[in-house]
């Protein structure tokens, strides 16, 4: 699992808030935390937070902190798709069926 990647807030109705993107096989979740020891919540980000999180991951990605298939999943915004064309990169039809197996 990569390191999330995170920043710093102001809300004016919560307050500070650390945000989080974290990104886990191809699903890319978004978690808050209002304080030092409140637990982390899940969100739905706004267009604020993934401009922010675009601008964040290209430059931990031009300095190798980011890989390009975690880039992938930023820059399609976590649409979810096939765990197979986001997280590895190849088309479905290329994978290859074992010699052993024996069509009918």
């Amino acid at each position: 699992m990569p390191r999330p990647i995170g920043w710093n807030k102001r809300d004016p109705e919560l307050g500070k808030l650390k945000i989080e993107a974290r990104i886990f096989g191809s699903q890319l979740t978004f978690h808050r935390q209002s304080g030092r020891f409140e637990p982390w919540e899940t969100f739905t980000p706004t267009e604020e937070d993934w401009d922010q999180l675009i601008e964040l991951a290209e430059n931990k990605f031009q300095r190798g902190k980011v890989q390009e298939k975690h880039m992938r999943i930023i820059r399609a915004r976590g649409e979810k798709r096939s765990r197979r064309s986001i997280s590895i990169g190849r088309p479905a039809h290329s994978r290859r069926q074992s010699p052993h197996k024996r069509s009918m």
